[in-house]
C-alpha cells in the first residue's frame, strides 16, 4: 500500500471579543490593528476588508496573545465602535469556505474509510493468526506424511534396485544363452563343414563306386567274352581232336620204314595225344584260374566298393540325422533366445514402467510438497504484507490523529487580542507558519524503504 507524503501548515489563531473591539490573525500568520478611532478586520484565511496603516502608529512584533505590559490596568472603550460599520466581503470567501468543507467532509470520508481498511485488515490478521496457528498444529502431522513419503520412496528404491539386480542377473543369463548360442552355431558350422566334406568325399566315391562299376561291366563282359572264346576254343580243340582222331583212324600211312628199326606208332601217337591234352588242360586251368582270380579281383572290389558305399551311406545318413537333430536344438536354442528376449524386454519394459510410475509419484509428491512449502511462504509473505500494512496504517492513523489534534487546537483557538491601556493600539504580530512533516517507512517485497 502506498502513501502519500504530504505537508502541512497549522494554522495558529487566538481570539478575544469585548465591548472595544476584535481583531483577527489571517491564515498567512499576520495580526491586523485597529485604531481607537476605527475598525481593521482580517477574515479567516485572509477574506475581509483590507485597511492601510497610519505612518503615525508605531508597530511593535510582539508574540501573539501577549500584551506589551506586564498586567491589564484600565480598559477604555470606544462607542465609535458601535457604529454600522460598511464592510466589503471578499467574494472568494464561500467558495474558500465550501472548498475547506469539501475537504474536511474529503478528509472525515477517508479517515472513516481507513478505520475500516485497519478493522478488515485486523481481521485479516487474526485469520491469518488462526490459520498460522492451525499450521503450526498441523506440522507434526506433515511431518508425519513426509516420514510417510520417504518410507514409500525408500521402498520404491528398494524395488528399483530388485529390479536392477534381477535385470543384471537376466543379463548376465542372457550372455550365458548368448554364448550357448554362439557355441551351438560353431559347432553347426563344423558339423555344416563336416557334411561338406563328407558330401565332397561322398562325391568322390560315387565316382570311384561309379567308375568300379564301370569297371565291374567291363570285366563283366570281358568275362563273358573270354567264358565265350574259352568255350569256343575247347569246342575248337574238341572238334579238331575227333577230326585228328577220325584222321588218324580212317587213314593209312605207308611208311618205308628202315626195317632195321621198329617204330611204334601207338606210343608217338599217345604221346602226341597226351601232350595236346595236356596243353589244352594247362591251358584250360590257366585260363579258367586267370578269369577265377579277376573274377574274385572284381569281387573283392565290388564287396570294397558296396562296403564303402554302405558306410557312406551310413554316415550321410547319420551326419543327417544329426543335421536334423543340431538344427531341432538350434530351432529349440532360437525358441528359448526368442522367450528369454521377450522376458527381456518385458522385464525391462516392466522395470522401465515402475520406474517411471515410481519418478513420476516421486515427482508429484514433491510438486505438492513444494506446492504447501510455496503456499506456506505466500501465507507468511501475506501475514508479513499485512502486518507492514498495518503498521503503516498505524503511523498513518497516528499521523492524521496528530493533525486533527492541531486542527482542533488551531480551531479552539481561532482568535488573538492585544489591547493597551489607554490607546487603543493595535499591532501586527507576525506568526510563523508551522510545518508537521510525516514520514513514511514503506515495505516491498521484504525490502524497506524510507520516504521523507
Amino acid at each position: 500500500m502506498s502513501l502519500q507524503t504530504k505537508q502541512f501548515s497549522s494554522f495558529s489563531t487566538v481570539s478575544s471579543k469585548g465591548k472595544s473591539g476584535f481583531s483577527t490573525v489571517s491564515s498567512k500568520g499576520k495580526f491586523s490593528s485597529v485604531s481607537s478611532s476605527g475598525f481593521s478586520g482580517a477574515s479567516y484565511y485572509g477574506i475581509g476588508p483590507r485597511f492601510s496603516w497610519s505612518p503615525s502608529i508605531k508597530q511593535t512584533p510582539m508574540p501573539c496573545g501577549l500584551h506589551s505590559g506586564s498586567h491589564i490596568s484600565s480598559v477604555n472603550v470606544n462607542w465609535n465602535l458601535l457604529d454600522p460599520l460598511n464592510l466589503g466581503v471578499d467574494p472568494t470567501f464561500c467558495t474558500v469556505r465550501k472548498e475547506e468543507k469539501e475537504q474536511i467532509k474529503s478528509l472525515n470520508n477517508r479517515f472513516a474509510s481507513f478505520i475500516n481498511k485497519v478493522r478488515h485488515l485486523e481481521q485479516q490478521n487474526k485469520l491469518l493468526e488462526t490459520k498460522w496457528n492451525l499450521l503450526k498444529q498441523e506440522s507434526p502431522d506433515d511431518s508425519q506424511i513426509e516420514m510417510m513419503y520417504e518410507d514409500y520412496i525408500s521402498r520404491l528404491h528398494y524395488q528399483l534396485d530388485t529390479l536392477n539386480e534381477e535385470r543384471s542377473r537376466l543379463d548376465g543369463g542372457l550372455k550365458d544363452v548368448m554364448l550357448q548360442v554362439e557355441g551351438c552355431k560353431e559347432k553347426f558350422e563344423d558339423e555344416i563343414n563336416k557334411k561338406a566334406s563328407l558330401e565332397n568325399e561322398f562325391v568322390i566315391l560315387k565316382k570311384d563306386v561309379d567308375h568300379a562299376l564301370l569297371v565291374k561291366t567291363e570285366l563283366d563282359e570281358e568275362a563273358e567274352a573270354l567264358n565265350e572264346k574259352i568255350y569256343f576254343l575247347k569246342t575248337i580243340y574238341d572238334q579238331e581232336l575227333t577230326e585228328l582222331e577220325a584222321s588218324i583212324k580212317n587213314t593209312s600211312v605207308t611208311v618205308q620204314m628202315d626195317n632195321s628199326r621198329e617204330i611204334n606208332m601207338e606210343d608217338i601217337i599217345a604221346d602226341v595225344k597226351a601232350q595236346y591234352e595236356y596243353v589244352a588242360t594247362k591251358s584250360r586251368e590257366e585260363a579258367e584260374s586267370w578269369y577265377k582270380a579277376k573274377v574274385n579281383e572284381m569281387s573283392k572290389n565290388a564287396s570294397y566298393y558296396d562296403n564303402q558305399l554302405s558306410t557312406s551311406k551310413n554316415e550321410l545318413a547319420e551326419l543327417r540325422r544329426k543335421i536334423t537333430r543340431i538344427k531341432n536344438e538350434i530351432e529349440t536354442v532360437k525358441g528359448q533366445q526368442g522367450n528369454l528376449d521377450s522376458d527381456i524386454k518385458k522385464a525391462k519394459a516392466k522395470g522401465t514402467e515402475e520406474l517411471e510410475k515410481a519418478w513420476k509419484h516421486i515427482r508429484s509428491l514433491e510438486k505438492n510438497l513444494n506446492e504447501k512449502k510455496k503456499a506456506l511462504a505466500c501465507q507468511v509473505k501475506d501475514y508479513q504484507e499485512l502486518m507492514n500494512c498495518k503498521m503503516a496504517l498505524d503511523i498513518e492513523i497516528a499521523t492524521y490523529k496528530k493533525l486533527l489534534e492541531g486542527e482542533e487546537f488551531r480551531i479552539g483557538h481561532e482568535y488573538a487580542v492585544n489591547i493597551h491601556p489607554g490607546t487603543h493600539t493595535y499591532k501586527e504580530v507576525e506568526i510563523p507558519q508551522q510545518k508537521l512533516l510525516i514520514k513514511k517507512i514503506e515495505t516491498h517485497d521484504k525490502k524497506t524503504f524510507s520516504l521523507n
